[in-house]
């Protein structure tokens, strides 16, 4: 029992949580690419908490989020580095659908360019042997001959400047989880989002939290800007408020 799905998967298992199991068993093969190492064991005078595990061991490795659905817990893939050709619907925002409201921003304080995730304890020492790094600087690279450039990376540092975020993986021993950990943060936290809201028609009612849309609105300069869905309504009505989070996939700083 090595993938991260299969892991989930058990350990939703052994909880009295109230989960979808259908989305999740659909959604454990992707998962699986990811590798966890970990032996789990309890003390004597206490339980260990199956949330809480998938909580602090899986989720910090894997580029998911835990959602709320009418069959109960289940969890939705980000594709953060998606292209238009990925897309599964247009939101059309000039005609079919009418923004609400401004767009906003995720916060500055969230963007990182260096992703620096160590991984491999080494139980004697309590001390971490190896590290898989992300980064845009090529400072970084010319020092550390393991570390991988990535081109939102290079065009954050130069809008944000050198901004490096660690992250300790205590249930990964593999360098291919960990390297590929560290892709995923860097192309999710590279760049600040814009996040945005448009009511649209019911005929896109099928659309759920992860699909990916493209988005076209004159008015604040987006043609098939690609954009990931953040929320969707429940309930039948007429007209959806679709929360959408737009990837700035950095071209125009593309190196």
């Amino acid at each position: 029992l090595r993938g991260a799905g299969d892991h989930l998967v058990w350990w939703l298992t052994r909880s009295t949580l109230r989960w979808d199991r259908g989305r999740v068993l659909a959604l454990a093969p992707r998962l699986n690419a990811f590798q966890i190492d970990a032996c789990v064991m309890a003390s004597p005078t206490s339980r260990i908490s199956p949330i809480d595990w998938i909580r602090e061991a899986i989720l910090p490795v894997v580029p998911i989020s835990a959602r709320m659905g009418p069959r109960g817990l289940y969890f939705v893939w980000y594709e953060w580095d998606a292209r238009a050709a990925d897309a599964l619907a247009h939101i059309d925002g000039d005609s079919v659908c009418s923004r609400m409201g401004a767009i906003s921003y995720t916060p500055r304080d969230d963007v990182a360019n260096e992703w620096r995730v160590r991984h491999r304890i080494d139980a004697e020492s309590d001390k971490y042997r190896l590290t898989s790094v992300v980064t845009g600087s090529q400072s970084t690279a010319a020092l550390e001959s393991s570390a991988v450039t990535h081109r939102l990376c290079r065009a954050s540092e130069t809008l944000y400047g050198h901004r490096v975020q660690e992250l300790s993986l205590p249930a990964v021993s593999d360098s291919n989880t960990a390297g590929l950990t560290a892709l995923w943060k860097a192309s999710a936290h590279a760049m600040q989002h814009r996040t945005v809201t448009y009511a649209c028609p019911r005929d896109l009612a099928w659309l759920n939290p992860g699909d990916i849309v493209t988005v076209t609105d004159a008015d604040v300069g987006l043609s098939s800007a690609v954009a990931l869905v953040e929320a969707m309504p429940w309930g039948p009505l007429e007209v959806l408020p679709i929360q959408l989070r737009l990837l700035d996939q950095g071209e125009e700083w593309a190196t």
